[in-house]
């Protein structure tokens, strides 16, 4: 797809390249997607919205994949619901604990999230970081909503990052 291709594109480019695989008769096909489009629309709503991460799973089970790996899923427990074939999701926080811990060095650390969405995220990467360090961290969150496309909120923040270093995670 290239740089320049839409996400739209470069999907659809996969699921012909996955049909073309099925069709010249791959055993097994496991797609590797780091970013899987529509995938965070993973709930309704409003009544009668599209839960898009389904219909993104049903396309990929349409053209013959039998297995999709992906990095950081919106919501994981969403992510493998959608999936009637085998679904792995990578959290790449366990990637970035050596590198936050050498950057933190002695500080106190507070783990953050951008929003209420983001605190399992938020738990996972702070217990990781707990062990490497073998100190607590604290974690905290924002107080973001969104609606009608509109983020508003933002100014409240829940827990303690005053004279911290904060490592904000969120997905994507």
């Amino acid at each position: 797809g290239g740089p320049v291709a839409s996400g739209d594109d470069k999907l659809v480019r996969l699921l012909l390249f996955i049909a073309a695989l099925r069709d010249h008769g791959a055993r097994r096909i496991t797609a590797v997607t780091p970013y899987l489009a529509y995938a965070r629309k993973d709930r309704r709503t409003k009544p009668f919205d599209p839960v898009s991460i389904r219909v993104i799973a049903q396309l990929f089970e349409a053209v013959g994949c039998d297995g999709l790996i992906t990095l950081e899923a919106h919501n994981v427990a969403a992510f493998d619901n959608a999936f009637r074939r085998r679904a792995v999701n990578l959290e790449p926080y366990e990637l970035f604990t050596a590198a936050a811990a050498k950057l933190v060095g002695d500080a106190p650390v507070v783990v953050a999230s951008p929003d209420v969405g983001g605190v399992k995220r938020v738990q996972l990467w702070r217990e990781a970081l707990e062990a490497t360090l073998g100190k607590p961290v604290a974690q905290a969150f924002v107080d973001k909503r969104r609606a009608a496309g509109v983020v508003s909120g933002g100014d409240l923040v829940t827990g303690e990052v005053s004279g911290a270093t904060v490592l904000i995670v969120d997905d994507l």
